[in-house]
């Protein structure tokens, strides 16, 4: 490894990709240095490595980042379960955020129809 890098060892990494949840089997680099935590997916197939199949991933396992994640055990329905406690957070923030935003409309269509009446 280069100066900076550090070999996590094997792991599954899992990725949804036109609504098929992908896994594929490699090592995982860690790439210090980085301020967001960011390592590499190389994938093995067969014990060769496959050089032009890359992906940048979290060097932290169990974390999502690019609507992927690795895992060091093969583990779906783990993986699927991360990503839709992931995804349902999303959602619920995106919810909150529009009934925020709703209420401001709320506010302001009724704030327009008393100046209008004045």
């Amino acid at each position: 490894m280069g100066m900076g890098h550090e070999n996590l060892g094997n792991a599954y990494l899992y990725r949804f990709y036109k609504g098929v949840l992908q896994v594929y089997f490699g090592q995982v680099i860690s790439i210090k240095g980085t301020c967001n935590n960011r390592g590499m997916f190389y994938v093995n197939e067969k014990g060769k490595s496959i050089g032009d199949k890359s992906f940048s991933v979290s060097e932290h396992e169990g974390a999502i980042y690019k609507g992927m994640i690795w895992l060091r055990e093969e583990n779906e329905k783990k993986a699927a379960t991360l990503f839709r406690n992931y995804y349902l957070e999303r959602y619920r923030d995106l919810k909150l955020k529009m009934t925020k935003i709703d209420n401001i409309i709320d506010i302001l269509d009724w704030k327009y129809d008393t100046l209008m009446e004045d």
